[in-house]
């Protein structure tokens, strides 16, 4: 989980030196009561040599977004920076009344060049997500659908979750193994070490490693995860069939 999110850090960071821009915090995460009223920054610097200018653009992924349009306001849509000159842009997240759960918003910003006179073109964008939790209205559910061995890794097991409730979950869970003619448990391993995120009304696959391939034969997978905590997991027993052409182990 640590190696992979060291990794999407670096990448962001690897992205965001190649545009001359420094965002500080990479994500924003918030939580309070329906009505209230919450103000932050974000830091913004230009690390180059070279003055930057940046567009600002908004998509708002929230499940229901249609009916609260106006949740976050930032105060501007475009900015210069000169030569490590610092920055910032404000937003304002208000929680509507009848909101519940999730409120996500993708902040996006793309770098803006003059070609000629008259004419920008805009180059790569970078993002930066903004998720508010809705206190109080959380709704903590899921269903696992289906699990498998991927054909091209088959050390690879992968597990479809359903996110049924109004919040996102990481949910770091188990998969246990069992040989269904020997009632053997052949391996007990993680489920989403890396803590993917799994949004509400979305399916997201999960995966788990395993330490040698499974030979052809049946199997059940009991699979267990926190949702959102240990107190409350949720689990499902599937059965695992892997096929004769599969074997590697024979």
């Amino acid at each position: 989980m640590k190696i992979k999110s060291i990794i999407i850090i670096s990448y962001f960071l690897l992205i965001s030196s190649a545009l001359s821009l420094v965002i500080n915090p990479l994500r924003v995460r918030v939580s309070d009561y329906p009505g209230k009223i919450i103000k932050g920054t974000i830091s913004l610097t230009n690390e180059k040599r070279d003055a930057i200018r940046f567009s600002i653009g908004f998509t708002d992924l929230s499940l229901h977004n249609d009916n609260f349009p106006d949740w976050l306001q930032i105060d501007k849509s475009e900015f210069s920076l000169r030569p490590n000159e610092h920055g910032s842009l404000n937003y304002t997240v208000t929680i509507p009344e009848d909101a519940s759960g999730l409120l996500l918003a993708k902040l996006s910003f793309s770098k803006l060049k003059n070609n000629q006179p008259g004419m920008i073109q805009i180059q790569t964008k970078l993002s930066i997500y903004v998720a508010v939790i809705v206190k109080g209205t959380e709704v903590y559910d899921a269903e696992i659908q289906t699990v498998s061995i991927t054909p091209r890794d088959l050390t690879l097991l992968e597990v479809s979750v359903l996110n049924t409730g109004n919040v996102y979950v990481k949910p770091i869970g188990t998969c246990k193994i069992i040989d269904q003619i020997s009632k053997e448990t052949i391996s007990e391993i993680a489920v989403n070490a890396e803590a993917i995120a799994i949004l509400p009304g979305k399916m997201t696959k999960i995966t788990g490693r395993l330490s040698t391939a499974l030979k052809h034969g049946k199997y059940d997978a009991v699979i267990r995860l926190p949702f959102p905590d240990d107190d409350h997991p949720i689990s499902r027993l599937l059965e695992l069939i892997i096929p004769e052409t599969n074997d590697v182990n024979d």
